[in-house]
């Protein structure tokens, strides 16, 4: 006995919060304009490790939440099921059944495929969207061997990750949520908001602020936070994230949509040219990101310094094409 619940290609795979949450949304069309309503304003919180991140914040703030309107998301904390001695593998395949995702952290020491295994303890972020009770396993979406996709884990190592698990960093960490899409909410494509985000994003300023942490930076300035990250880490012979490139190419690549969506509407005139020179942007960081590998292989430098120039360049060319999108609009 078997039940698979249906997964989009996600929009975002850089960051598995947004890629959980987009191949959830993206099996209704529906969700559309919400997805092209939203990730648009960029944010680096002051963490090194993590440079650029699209700035979606829930309503405290917390920026790595799954939940969204789309989504009817019910939490439960694991010390509450413990209390009740529930069989988590039992609990998941009944909430799978009933045609919930569920989403918890579990240690990815136990899990096959994952960098960490049988290395070092790595709370992560999991997800799960079916079972297969003859094989004994959970279909799991996520990174394994690097690479995102979907694989099959066995019962028996998910229950040591999930029970083995000490490192709660955040507090979303003690928790396990089932998730199903939202069949009551509705959406229309926010332009109002859209070019407040645009503007945000352009000058770099704060819309919706829940501290006045000076380390935190917005819009267009995370890519001279993410400059000094990257000569820090040439200095020091440290590895190059990968992700920073990775986020700002999806950006692009979700900017071209949010413009062709746009164009469709008729509200402006054509936004084509735009939409070309986001295309070229969006070859240029996936162009730096295979750059980064390489340099991680095999640490020459040189070739590098190119890079920190590049950055600097994409960074002028995304200001002059925010500027004409926003003349276009027209909704000064």
């Amino acid at each position: 006995m078997k039940k698979v619940l249906p997964i989009a290609e996600p929009k975002i795979v850089s960051y598995l919060h947004h890629a959980y949450q987009t191949s959830i949304i993206g099996n209704d069309e529906k969700a559309v304009p919400w997805i092209l309503s939203h990730y648009i304003q960029l944010y680096y919180d002051g963490n090194k490790a993590l440079p650029v991140q699209f700035y979606m914040p829930d309503e405290t703030g917390y920026t790595w939440n799954i939940t969204c309107p789309w989504l009817d998301v019910q939490v439960i904390k694991k010390e509450t099921l413990a209390a009740f001695h529930t069989d988590i593998i039992n609990f998941i395949i009944h909430a799978v059944k009933n045609d919930s995702y569920v989403f918890t952290y579990v240690n990815e020491k136990y899990i096959p495929y994952k960098t960490s295994y049988q290395k070092k303890n790595y709370s992560h972020m999991f997800m799960i969207y079916g079972y297969d009770l003859n094989k004994q396993v959970f279909h799991h979406l996520g990174y394994n061997n690097r690479v995102f996709g979907s694989v099959d884990v066995k019962f028996s190592d998910f229950k040591d990750a999930y029970y083995n698990n000490p490192e709660y960093i955040f507090h979303s960490h003690d928790k396990l949520c089932m998730i199903q899409l939202s069949k009551t909410f509705c959406y229309d494509f926010n332009v109002n908001r859209v070019y407040g985000e645009l503007q945000a994003l352009l000058h770099s300023k704060r819309q919706q602020q829940f501290n006045d942490d000076p380390n935190h930076v917005f819009g267009l300035d995370v890519y001279k936070s993410l400059e000094g990250i990257v000569e820090e880490n040439l200095q020091n012979g440290v590895e190059l994230k990968i992700q920073p490139f990775l986020l700002l190419a999806e950006h692009k690549k979700l900017m071209q949509e949010r413009l062709k969506y746009m164009n469709g509407l008729k509200l402006f005139d054509s936004l084509d040219g735009e939409c070309n020179r986001y295309r070229k942007l969006e070859q240029r960081l996936i162009a730096m990101r295979n750059l980064a590998l390489l340099y991680n292989r095999t640490k020459r430098v040189e070739a590098m310094r190119n890079l920190l120039c590049e950055l600097d360049s994409i960074r002028n060319e995304e200001a002059d094409i925010l500027e004409l999108i926003i003349q276009r609009m027209n909704y000064e």
